[in-house]
C-alpha cells in the first residue's frame, strides 16, 4: 500500500491535466440522486466534488490516515452528512448501497500496480450497481525505444568505478533489470509507439497482463531502452495520456532500460514484449527485446526481468523456500508473545511490561517494549 505525504497529495491536485479531466468525467457521469464510491480516496477531494455534483451518497475509501484530514476538510464543506469517510481497504468494505458510480485513481506511473487490479475487480463485482459506471473505464499501456543519454547516465555514472580503479558492473547489471521514473522527451522516441495491451476496467478479470508487437526505427541513434506510458479513457469523450511531450502528468514516464546502450540505424525493425505478473502484491516484469536489420540480421536481444533486478541473499532465498520449516527468531518470539496478549484483556502498557521482563536483553528501556507492542498494535490490531 503506497504512502503518501500531504505534499504528493496536494500535487495531485495541481496537476490540473489530471485534475480536471476526471471532473470533467464526474460531471458528464454523476446524476443527482446517484451513489457513489471513491477508492482511494486519499484527502478526499474527488469525493467532496461528488457530493457538489449532486450524489445522494458518497463513500469514500482510504486505507491511510488521509482520510481523517478528508473528514475534516468535508465538515468544513458542509458536507459531512453526504460523505462517509471510511479507513481501511475496499476489499474489506462493505457500504450499505451499491455504488452507481465508482471512481479511483490507484495507479502509480503505470496502470499495473500493487493492488490496483484485483481492488477494480472486486469492486466492480460487489459494489457497482448493476450497469453502473466506473471512472476511469480503460488504460492502454504503450511503449516506444527511446533515446537519452541523460536518463542512461542517472542509471549508469553511479556504477562507473573506473576513476576508483573499481569493477562495478554486478551493481550495474542489477541496475538494468530495473524499471525507474523517468522524464523523457517526444525528442528521444525513436519509434513510433507501439500499443502493448488495453486494460478495460469494465471487464478485466486478471491482475496481470501482457503485450508484444514490431516498430521501425525511424532514425538513427544510440538506443538505451523503452519508455512506457498509459492512454487513459476516463469515460466517454474525457480522455488523458502521459505520452512524452504531452503536458507532465503527476504519474511521470517509466523507463525500461537496456543492459548497455545500442548504435541503432533507420530501417532496423524491433520486437518487442513486455509482461507483468502480479506478485505477492506487487509486479514482476519482463522486457524483451530483439532488433533486426533491413537484412534480417540479429543487431541485438535482450531478456530481462525485475526478478534478476532483486538483490537476494542465500539466507533470504532459504527462508522463502517452500521446503523450509522455519523457527521463531528472538524477534519472532517478542512478537508472538505480544500477539498474545492482544485479547483485550491487557493494554499496552501491561503488554510493554511484559514484553520488557520475560525479553530483558531485547528491550533495554521500557520505552523500548512500548514502542515495539504499539506498532504492532498498529499493524496487527483491531
Amino acid at each position: 500500500m503506497a504512502e503518501y505525504s500531504l505534499e504528493a497529495y496536494g500535487g495531485m491536485i495541481m496537476d490540473r491535466t489530471r485534475f480536471e479531466a476526471h471532473v470533467q468525467a464526474m460531471r458528464q457521469t454523476i446524476r443527482p440522486g446517484d451513489v457513489v464510491l471513491d477508492i482511494g480516496t486519499g484527502t478526499g477531494i474527488f469525493a467532496l466534488i461528488a457530493a457538489r455534483l449532486g450524489a445522494r451518497h458518497v463513500y469514500a475509501v482510504e486505507p491511510s490516515d488521509a482520510a481523517q484530514l478528508g473528514i475534516e476538510c468535508a465538515a468544513a464543506s458542509g458536507l459531512d452528512e453526504i460523505i462517509t469517510f471510511h479507513q481501511g481497504l475496499s476489499t474489506q468494505y462493505e457500504p450499505p448501497d451499491r455504488a452507481d458510480v465508482i471512481i479511483s485513481d490507484l495507479r502509480g506511473v503505470l496502470p499495473l500496480h500493487g493492488a490496483h487490479i484485483p481492488s477494480i475487480i472486486d469492486a466492480r463485482t460487489r459494489l457497482l450497481t448493476p450497469g453502473g459506471t466506473l471512472i476511469p473505464q480503460e488504460d492502454t499501456v504503450k511503449t516506444a525505444i527511446v533515446s537519452s543519454p541523460a536518463v542512461w547516465e542517472r542509471l549508469a555514472a553511479p556504477w562507473d568505478g573506473r576513476q576508483l580503479g573499481l569493477d562495478l558492473t554486478p551493481a550495474l547489471c542489477v541496475a538494468t533489470h530495473r524499471w525507474r521514473s523517468a522524464v523523457i522527451g517526444s525528442e528521444d522516441l525513436i519509434t513510433p509507439p507501439l500499443d502493448l495491451f488495453t486494460l478495460d476496467y469494465r471487464s478485466i478479470a486478471s491482475p496481470n497482463a501482457a503485450g508484444k508487437g514490431s516498430v521501425v526505427v525511424e532514425r538513427s541513434a544510440l538506443a538505451h531502452g523503452l519508455a512506457v506510458w498509459f492512454d487513459a479513457l476516463l469515460t466517454e469523450g474525457v480522455t488523458l495520456t502521459t505520452a512524452p511531450g504531452e503536458q507532465r502528468l503527476v504519474y511521470g514516464h517509466a523507463f525500461f532500460p537496456w543492459p548497455e546502450p545500442v548504435p541503432l540505424q533507420a530501417g532496423d525493425r524491433a520486437a518487442v514484449s513486455v509482461r507483468a505478473d502480479s506478485v505477492g502484491g506487487h509486479y514482476e516484469w519482463r522486457w524483451r527485446t530483439r532488433v533486426t536489420d533491413q537484412s534480417g540480421n540479429v543487431r541485438t536481444e535482450f531478456d530481462q526481468s525485475t526478478l534478476s533486478g532483486r538483490i537476494l541473499s542465500p539466507s533470504l532465498v532459504h527462508k522463502r523456500a517452500a521446503t523450509t520449516m522455519p523457527v521463531l527468531s528472538a524477534e519472532g518470539r517478542a512478537l508472538a508473545s505480544a500477539l498474545a496478549m492482544f485479547d483485550g484483556t491487557h493494554d499496552l502498557a501491561t503488554a510493554a511490561a511484559a514484553l520488557s521482563e520475560r525479553f530483558s536483553e531485547r528491550f533495554k528501556t521500557a520505552q523500548d517494549a512500548l514502542d515495539f507492542v504499539a506498532a504492532a498494535s498498529v499493524r496487527f490490531g483491531d
